[in-house]
C-alpha cells in the first residue's frame, strides 16, 4: 500500500491479532489471513478500527482507508449493479470521513460510496450520527465532485434516515453552503408527489447507475430501489423554492 517497512511491519502484526476477532476463526495461518484480507468487507472492518489505533500514523490509517474503497467491486456495465453479492463492511461512512477531513477523498472513492450505499443503505445508519451527517454535509458541499451523482447519494442517505432526522438534515442542506443548483434541484425531488422516486431514477438512469430500459424510469425493474423521501420534506423544499426564485434564498 505503499508505507514503509516498520510500519508495514507493524500493520501486519495488528492484522494477526485483529482478523480472527473479524472472520471468526483463530486456526488461520498467516497466509489463509493474507487472502481473507482481500475481502472488502474484512479488510473494510480492519480499516475501521485502525482508525482507533493510536500507534498508527495518519498517513498509514489513510493508505489503508483508500485500500477498503479500492476492494469496492464497481459494475463493469450498467446491469451489474443488480449482481453485486459482496460490498462494503459495516462502517464504511467512518473511513469516507475520516478521508473527507484529511482532505483525502477521491472521486473515484466517492463513487464507491454512491454505489454502496444505492445497494445497501443501512450503512447510513451503521454509524454514528454525527458521522453521518458530517458525511451528508461535505458531499454535498463538494462542487468539484458531479452534480448528479451527489444528488443522488444524498437522496439515497437521506432517505435511508429516521424521519425526524431527515427533515432536519434536509433543512441543513438548504440552509447551507452547497451550491445553488444542487439545492435547486433536490429541493424539486423533494417538493414531488411521488417523494421524488421518478426524478431521482431518471437522475440514476442518466449516471448509469440503473439500466436505460426501455420503458423509462417508471420501469418497476427500476423502481425497485429507488427509495421515496419524506412526505415532510415537501413543504419545506416547496417554501425554500418560491423563495430561490425570488432571489432570497
Amino acid at each position: 500500500m505503499g508505507c514503509g517497512q516498520v510500519e508495514a511491519d507493524l500493520l501486519a502484526q495488528r492484522a494477526l491479532v485483529v482478523l480472527p476477532t473479524i472472520t471468526g476463526s483463530g486456526e488461520d495461518d498467516p497466509e489463509d489471513l493474507f487472502l481473507r484480507m482481500r475481502d472488502s468487507r474484512t479488510f473494510g472492518r480492519f480499516a475501521e478500527l485502525l482508525l482507533r489505533d493510536a500507534d498508527i500514523s495518519t498517513d498509514a490509517k489513510i493508505l489503508v482507508a483508500e485500500h477498503a474503497f479500492e476492494l469496492l467491486p464497481l459494475p463493469q456495465a450498467e446491469g451489474d449493479v443488480f449482481l453485486v453479492d459482496s460490498r462494503a463492511s459495516s462502517g464504511l461512512l467512518d473511513l469516507a470521513a475520516f478521508l473527507l477531513r484529511r482532505e483525502a477523498f477521491t472521486v473515484l472513492q466517492f463513487m464507491h460510496l454512491l454505489y454502496a450505499v444505492f445497494l445497501d443503505r443501512t450503512l447510513v445508519t451503521n454509524v454514528e450520527r454525527s458521522t453521518r451527517s458530517e458525511v451528508l454535509a461535505s458531499v454535498a458541499s463538494l462542487d468539484e465532485f458531479p452534480e448528479g451523482p451527489r444528488v443522488l447519494y444524498s437522496s439515497f442517505h437521506l432517505a435511508a434516515l429516521p424521519e425526524r432526522e431527515q427533515k432536519v438534515e434536509f433543512g441543513t442542506i438548504l440552509r447551507g453552503s452547497a451550491p445553488r443548483t444542487f439545492r435547486q434541484t433536490l429541493a424539486r425531488i423533494a417538493a414531488s408527489e411521488d417523494g421524488g422516486v421518478g426524478e431521482v431514477a431518471r437522475i440514476a438512469q442518466a449516471e448509469g447507475l440503473v439500466p436505460d430500459l426501455d420503458e423509462g424510469p417508471s420501469n418497476p425493474t427500476v423502481l425497485v430501489n429507488i427509495p421515496r423521501l419524506s412526505s415532510r420534506l415537501a413543504a419545506p423544499a416547496l417554501k425554500w423554492l418560491a423563495r430561490s426564485r425570488e432571489g432570497s434564498d
